[in-house]
Protein backbone atom coordinates (compact mmCIF):
# COMPACT_ATOMS: atom_id res chain seq x y z
CA UNK A 1 0.00 0.00 0.00
CA UNK A 2 1.69 3.25 -1.11
CA UNK A 3 2.16 5.96 1.46
CA UNK A 4 0.69 9.40 0.80
CA UNK A 5 3.65 11.06 2.52
CA UNK A 6 6.84 11.58 0.51
CA UNK A 7 10.03 9.99 1.80
CA UNK A 8 12.58 12.47 3.12
CA UNK A 9 16.28 11.91 2.59
CA UNK A 10 17.43 14.31 5.31
CA UNK A 11 16.45 13.88 8.92
CA UNK A 12 15.62 17.49 9.62
CA UNK A 13 12.57 18.56 11.53
CA UNK A 14 10.92 21.88 12.13
CA UNK A 15 9.48 23.35 15.29
CA UNK A 16 7.37 26.49 14.95
CA UNK A 17 8.88 27.22 11.58
CA UNK A 18 12.49 26.83 12.74
CA UNK A 19 14.39 24.22 10.77
CA UNK A 20 16.46 21.92 12.99
CA UNK A 21 18.97 19.58 11.40
CA UNK A 22 20.01 16.42 13.15
CA UNK A 23 22.86 14.10 12.24
CA UNK A 24 23.04 10.38 12.85
CA UNK A 25 26.11 9.58 14.98
CA UNK A 26 27.76 6.23 15.73
CA UNK A 27 29.66 5.60 18.95
CA UNK A 28 31.62 2.50 19.94
CA UNK A 29 30.82 1.45 23.52
CA UNK A 30 33.01 -1.09 25.33
CA UNK A 31 31.52 -3.12 28.19
CA UNK A 32 33.28 -5.82 30.20
CA UNK A 33 30.81 -8.60 30.99
CA UNK A 34 30.96 -11.78 33.05
CA UNK A 35 34.21 -13.06 34.56
CA UNK A 36 35.78 -15.98 32.69
CA UNK A 37 38.65 -16.71 35.11
CA UNK A 38 39.00 -20.46 35.67
CA UNK A 39 39.66 -20.93 39.39
CA UNK A 40 40.16 -24.70 39.09
CA UNK A 41 42.46 -24.87 36.06
CA UNK A 42 45.27 -26.39 38.15
CA UNK A 43 42.98 -29.39 38.85
CA UNK A 44 41.91 -29.78 35.22
CA UNK A 45 38.39 -28.46 35.91
CA UNK A 46 36.47 -25.39 34.80
CA UNK A 47 35.01 -23.32 37.66
CA UNK A 48 34.11 -19.63 37.32
CA UNK A 49 33.13 -17.37 40.21
CA UNK A 50 29.84 -16.10 38.77
CA UNK A 51 30.71 -12.41 38.63
CA UNK A 52 28.21 -10.96 36.16
CA UNK A 53 29.82 -7.66 35.15
CA UNK A 54 33.09 -5.82 35.66
CA UNK A 55 32.94 -2.96 38.17
CA UNK A 56 36.12 -0.86 38.55
CA UNK A 57 37.71 -1.13 41.99
CA UNK A 58 39.02 2.45 42.03
CA UNK A 59 39.02 5.83 40.34
CA UNK A 60 39.56 5.94 36.58
CA UNK A 61 43.24 6.22 35.73
CA UNK A 62 44.49 4.43 38.86
CA UNK A 63 45.88 0.87 38.91
CA UNK A 64 43.01 -0.20 41.20
CA UNK A 65 40.52 0.60 38.41
CA UNK A 66 41.80 -2.43 36.47
CA UNK A 67 40.65 -4.86 39.20
CA UNK A 68 36.99 -5.81 39.60
CA UNK A 69 35.38 -4.62 42.83
CA UNK A 70 33.13 -7.71 42.96
CA UNK A 71 35.50 -10.61 42.23
CA UNK A 72 38.92 -8.88 42.51
CA UNK A 73 40.03 -10.31 39.14
CA UNK A 74 41.86 -8.23 36.54
CA UNK A 75 39.72 -6.65 33.82
CA UNK A 76 41.27 -8.95 31.17
CA UNK A 77 39.47 -11.96 32.69
CA UNK A 78 36.08 -10.39 31.93
CA UNK A 79 34.33 -10.94 28.59
CA UNK A 80 34.87 -8.00 26.24
CA UNK A 81 31.68 -6.78 24.53
CA UNK A 82 31.70 -3.96 21.99
CA UNK A 83 28.52 -2.31 20.76
CA UNK A 84 27.84 0.38 18.20
CA UNK A 85 25.28 2.82 19.56
CA UNK A 86 23.47 5.08 17.10
CA UNK A 87 21.93 8.37 18.17
CA UNK A 88 20.87 11.66 16.67
CA UNK A 89 22.80 14.84 17.43
CA UNK A 90 20.93 18.11 17.07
Amino acid sequence: MPSSLPLRANFGCSYRGIKVERKLKNELVTVYGDCMKNHAAHMGLNVVDGCGEFMPGGEEGTPEALNCAACECHRNFHRLCRYVVQYYEY
